[in-house]
Parts: C-alpha cells; sequence; structure tokens
C-alpha cells in the first residue's frame, strides 16, 4: 500500500472514530437507554439467524431424505441446494 493510501486510510478511520465519539456525547438518550436499544437489536439478529439456519438445516434434512431414494440421480439436486442455501446464510454474518 502507497503512502498516500495508507494516510488516507488513517485519515477515514480517524474521522469515523471522531465522528461516533461525538454522537455519544452529544446523543439525546441515556446511555442505559442507547446500550438496552443496541442489545435489543443485536438479539433480534441473533433471533434470526437461529430461525434462518433452523430452516435451511429442516430443507437440507428433507432434500437428504429425498436423495437416499435415489442417490445417483438427486445428488446434484442436493448439492445445487446446499450451496444456495449456504449463500443465504452467509448473508446474515
Amino acid at each position: 500500500m502507497s503512502k498516500d493510501n495508507t494516510i488516507a486510510l488513517l485519515a477515514i478511520v480517524a474521522g469515523a472514530a471522531i465522528g461516533a465519539g461525538i454522537g455519544i456525547l452529544l446523543a439525546p438518550e441515556k446511555g442505559s437507554l442507547t446500550r438496552k436499544r443496541v442489545k435489543g437489536g443485536v438479539d433480534d439478529s441473533i433471533q434470526k439467524l437461529k430461525e434462518n439456519l433452523q430452516t435451511t438445516a429442516q430443507a437440507l434434512q428433507e432434500k437428504l431424505n429425498y436423495a437416499k431414494q435415489d442417490p445417483k440421480a438427486n445428488y446434484s439436486e442436493l448439492l445445487s441446494t446446499m450451496n444456495y442455501k449456504t449463500d443465504d446464510d452467509t448473508l446474515f454474518i
């Protein structure tokens, strides 16, 4: 990385940190309320991720059971579904 790019990156990071600090200091809410709100958002995201993983696991189990009936004919379909579902779940991470 060139020296100019490094300086630009450091300036962006420093500006973001300063902006976040000023935002916290000037926030109209109490810190405890802000922390509760952030925790609630994180908890909601975790719950949605768990639900998506359960749905994916159920779908894959159904496909696996289907593939066991005729493994050679259903192998490529199973791999395609697994890849698709894995891509969906990685979007939430």
